[in-house]
């Protein structure tokens, strides 16, 4: 199995477009966020799928405008309800953290010791500042995003009202970037 505390702000971004439930294909999740479909399925999809956080839904006739192949079938990725994997991302995440601050500890405890900062502890400390940081935002994300599962997974039409009323139904990429941001996933 993958592992889940590694989870990218890409993947959890991915996560976030697919709270829609209107499912999205492989060249609207790369068109939304601004990557390239072979990183996306490679690097996002692939993962997430064997991590059962996303799903494949069945095939429909594709959803893009200006297809020159407008009776081809396209795949959509769905948001999977069956397990609980964002709560596993979550706590994997918190423990990720936990060995951060452990390692932090360590590299205190070692210059005190020495009276001294050698230079690979510097920047280990500022990696682990940043990657710390990373996991702060990650969590808040997935915070949010559990919340709205849970909702989804006790009663699907109330969720989908939900979104509509919010005007989140249908959201352009601009829309979806703006959330992003608010999550602080735009790094």
């Amino acid at each position: 199995m993958t592992n889940l505390r590694r989870l990218t702000s890409l993947q959890i971004k991915v996560i976030a477009v697919l709270m829609d439930c209107r499912g999205h294909p492989l060249w609207e999740l790369a068109d939304i966020l601004g990557v390239k479909k072979n990183n996306l399925l490679t690097n996002v999809m692939y993962p997430l799928l064997a991590m059962g956080i996303v799903e494949k839904a069945p095939p429909r006739p594709t959803t893009r405008t200006a297809s020159l192949h407008p009776g081809k079938t396209e795949i959509p990725y769905i948001l999977s309800t069956k397990s609980n994997c964002l709560e596993s991302a979550w706590w994997c995440l918190l423990a990720r953290d936990h060995e951060l601050q452990a390692e932090k500890s360590k590299i205190f405890a070692t210059m005190q010791a020495s009276g001294f900062i050698p230079e690979n502890y510097a920047r280990r400390l500022t990696d682990i500042d940043r990657e710390v940081t990373q996991i702060g935002k990650q969590m808040k994300a997935l915070t949010i995003l559990k919340e709205n599962l849970r909702v989804l997974s006790e009663d699907e039409k109330e969720y989908l009202d939900i979104l509509e009323e919010l005007r989140l139904s249908n959201l352009s990429k601009t829309e979806f970037n703006e959330i992003f941001e608010s999550l602080e996933l735009n790094t």
